[in-house]
């Protein structure tokens, strides 16, 4: 899960890949039809989504919704390293990631954990 959101996080450091953002941010917002296709496109390859159905399956988290649990997880990421740094035109530093990551797994397990049913 560690390895998963740093992975993210990198995508989120990259001024290339924040630009790109932006830029399909913009032309999603002229173009309803490419926004339903990007949108189609994302759902489609989740490999979040994966993840939580292979973790449900080995007994490493509760037997919960897993597209539920990817997109809780995806949100304790992007609320701080995507949302805020898209609209402002930065990017997330390497030391406030780290502590993002660690910070989104201890609160996903926390909920998702076996244990804590």
């Amino acid at each position: 899960l560690i390895a998963l959101a740093r992975a993210e996080g990198r995508l989120m450091m990259s001024e290339s890949f924040m630009r790109l953002v932006r830029m399909a941010m913009g032309e999603t917002m002229r173009d309803p039809v490419l926004a339903s296709e990007l949108t189609a496109r994302a759902e489609s390859c989740s490999v979040f989504s994966n993840f939580m159905t292979e973790a449900c399956e080995a007994g490493a988290i509760t037997d919960a919704d897993q597209l539920e649990a990817s997109e809780q997880f995806q949100g304790l990421i992007k609320s701080r390293a995507f949302w805020p740094h898209v609209i402002a035109g930065t990017t997330v530093d390497a030391e406030t990631m780290e502590a993002i990551v660690q910070s989104s797994v201890e609160t996903f397990m926390i909920r998702f954990a076996p244990d804590a049913e």
